[in-house]
């Protein structure tokens, strides 16, 4: 029990600072966040039909490359990872992978600890891929915006976990 509420309270408050650092959203976006927000809300829409979900996007002022799900199942998108999508496909793979963590509850504090950490990405990842073909996008620029981010060892081995989900390897 104290467990949980240990990470109740650090959730509340991981939120609380990302909603503060969150510094223009939808409602607010610039000229250039305009454009990025028309394509984002047009990958959503397609998302939302195949999911029957729509989750709140905000995005954050921030040039890492970065994507994440608040306890509350807010999307948070930085400018940087915005700004590396080329193209709706890739645009889609990013919020297919976050709302797939959503449906599988991965942002609830209470399950934060029961599988690994790349074990639930690439569970997102598979997910994604499924949602994108049902919403008719492309599941290959899922890794194209990969293979962009692929400094780190654990999107090498996504990487490779989907081009043999997608038979490319």
């Amino acid at each position: 029990m104290r467990i949980f509420l240990k990470k109740s309270v650090l959730s509340i408050l991981i939120t609380a600072f990302i909603m503060a650092a969150a510094t223009f959203s939808v409602a607010n976006a610039g000229e250039t966040a305009d454009t990025d927000m028309a394509m984002i809300t047009g990958v959503l829409s397609r998302i939302e039909a195949v999911t029957g979900l729509s989750p709140r996007v905000v995005l954050s002022e921030d040039a890492s490359r970065s994507a994440f799900v608040m306890p509350d199942g807010t999307v948070v998108l930085s400018s940087g990872l915005v700004s590396a999508a080329v193209t709706d496909d890739e645009m889609a793979f990013v919020i297919a992978h976050e709302t797939s963590h959503i449906l599988a509850g991965d942002q609830s504090p209470a399950l934060a600890g029961s599988d690994t950490p790349l074990m639930r990405e690439m569970e997102a990842d598979a997910s994604a891929i499924s949602i994108m073909k049902r919403a008719g996008f492309d599941p290959g620029a899922s890794v194209d915006i990969l293979s962009r981010l692929s400094g780190r060892a654990e999107i090498k081995s996504r990487i490779l976990a989907i081009s043999r989900l997608l038979g490319l390897n």
